[in-house]
């Protein structure tokens, strides 16, 4: 999944470190879904933490990033299928 701002990446990448995505053998036994729900689920909260930090009202950041989250994971599925993942 892909993401422009890069503090919001950078805290995205120590989330995934943290659940050991990074590891080529957790990788393996995944599945392209098991990864993509776990991305969507760790990019969601880098994205809201990220708007928080900005200044943002807890009341429109969960919702603003549920939706960037929802659509990178359907690209993300849509890459998945048509690369047979």
């Amino acid at each position: 999944m892909a993401l422009h701002e890069q503090d919001v990446h950078k805290h995205i990448s120590r989330l995934q470190r943290n659940v050991n995505l990074f590891d080529p053998k957790k990788l393996k036994a995944q599945s392209a879904m098991d990864n993509i729900e776990l991305n969507t689920n760790l990019t969601r909260h880098g994205i809201y933490i990220g708007l928080l930090r900005r200044g943002w009202k807890k009341s429109s950041t969960r919702a603003y990033a549920t939706k960037l989250a929802s659509n990178l994971r359907a690209s993300a599925i849509n890459f998945a299928r048509k690369n047979n993942l």
